[in-house]
């Protein structure tokens, strides 16, 4: 049976694109329906596999988004969309659960979820952004897919007319060119390089990475002062800001989750400097809050604080699957560092014992004590307060000067 996908069409408006919900837990569907619902987007609600799958099978697949739990009772949501894949149907669909456990997200992300959510505290707040990413990348897909076809073409015709040779390889150059393009938008330079040479990234074990998540201080509260759009324009700000921060710091930015940025510094290469190169963008992000927070003040306009969490351990990153590429990261890092950023405060820099034993001798810190996590788990933790004086080029410690650039390898 050939392959059916259920891509929406570029020309539809994503707010009319059904997205289906299929949880056991009926109070979690009307919530999430509910919450679609008031951001613009058709939705329609499952609390069994039985309806669910007579529903899809009968209907019209054509541009469905699924939302689709992990446990469903007896059964679960991959074996759900393995039956679908076993019947020639392949929907884009965003998986959830209510467990944060790391085989349960591989599983569900090798089965083709476009990405992962769990069920925290103000997780269907997130749900509209979360799925106005996901059509973004279907989009994105689809364009990866288009240029891939066309370079196929490309490629195919340039041996038949051998006497076009020179045409056809200028062609092929700035199609490759193009399809370059796209895929660095998304993927690190030496991962995207890899995946158009080789057609595969192996994931790879890095032994010093730090991990930084800064997400908006009570986030459910604030996004109420904020239409939808003006939300997700305010977020795009915060973080289109962010990524000029880290690229000058030679870091590499991992995703958005909702209302939280997450980026890593010693990946794709091993670099055993990023820490103090981490910590420093987790000051420069609050600093260029509360600048922000200051002209919205003057201006009388809601604003977003954040709160950052930094944590230094071992992950393994890179892509998996062949389709909807995503480059990611996983490992106990990953976990202790949204740890601290969970245990962070507004307008502070949280890192944990081990980040701090890489970066105390260029910051000024202040111990928290044992901090216990929301995981019941005791932490040594530091608020970070700004550059050393001997490493600054400001009074304020948010600017590093020369010595500080060579020892961490900025210069």
């Amino acid at each position: 049976m050939s392959k059916k996908t259920t891509q929406p069409k570029s020309s539809e408006s994503l707010s009319t694109v059904p997205v289906w919900v299929l949880d056991d837990d009926v109070m979690m569907v009307k919530a999430i329906e509910k919450k679609l619902s008031s951001n613009g987007y058709v939705s329609r609600g499952f609390t069994d596999t039985g309806s669910f799958m007579e529903a899809f099978l009968d209907g019209d697949q054509n541009g469905l988004l699924l939302l689709v739990d992990y446990q469903l009772g007896s059964t679960t949501g991959l074996s759900v969309i393995r039956d679908i894949q076993a019947k020639g149907f392949h929907p884009s669909f965003l998986a959830m659960t209510g467990y944060g456990d790391e085989k349960v997200a591989v599983s569900m992300m090798k089965a083709g979820a476009i990405d992962y959510l769990v069920k925290e505290k103000g997780f269907v707040e997130h749900i509209p952004l979360a799925v106005d990413a996901a059509f973004k990348q279907i989009e994105l897909n689809r364009k990866l897919d288009k240029a891939h076809a066309a370079l196929k073409r490309s490629l195919e015709k340039h041996k038949i007319l051998n006497k076009k040779i020179q045409e056809q390889n200028k062609a092929l150059a700035n199609e490759k060119a193009r399809v370059e393009k796209l895929l660095q938008n998304i993927l690190p330079s030496k991962v995207a390089g890899e995946l158009l040479t080789v057609g595969t990234a192996k994931a790879r074990y890095f032994p010093c990475v730090s991990v930084l998540y800064a997400d908006v201080e009570d986030f459910s509260a604030k996004s109420v002062l904020f239409s939808p759009i003006d939300l997700v324009e305010k977020l795009d700000e915060y973080f289109s800001a962010f990524d000029v921060i880290i690229d000058r710091l030679k870091l590499e930015k991992i995703k958005t989750i909702g209302d939280c940025y997450m980026c890593a510094g010693g990946i794709p290469e091993s670099d055993t400097l990023n820490p103090a190169r981490v910590v420093l963008a987790g000051l420069q992000i609050q600093d260029l809050i509360a600048r922000k927070v200051s002209e919205a003040n003057a201006e009388g306009q809601p604003f977003f604080t954040m709160r950052v969490g930094i944590h230094t351990g071992e992950v393994v990153a890179g892509v998996i699957g062949r389709r909807k590429f995503s480059y990611d990261i996983w490992g106990n890092a990953a976990n202790k560092a949204h740890w601290m950023v969970q245990s962070s405060l507004e307008n502070m820099v949280n890192i944990s014992a081990e980040s701090y034993e890489y970066v105390a001798q260029y910051f000024e810190c202040t111990f928290r004590g044992m901090v216990k996590t929301k995981h019941f788990q005791q932490e040594g933790m530091y608020f970070v307060q700004q550059l050393k004086p001997e490493f600054a080029e400001d009074e304020a410690g948010l600017i590093p000067n020369q010595k500080f650039l060579e020892a961490t390898g900025l210069d």
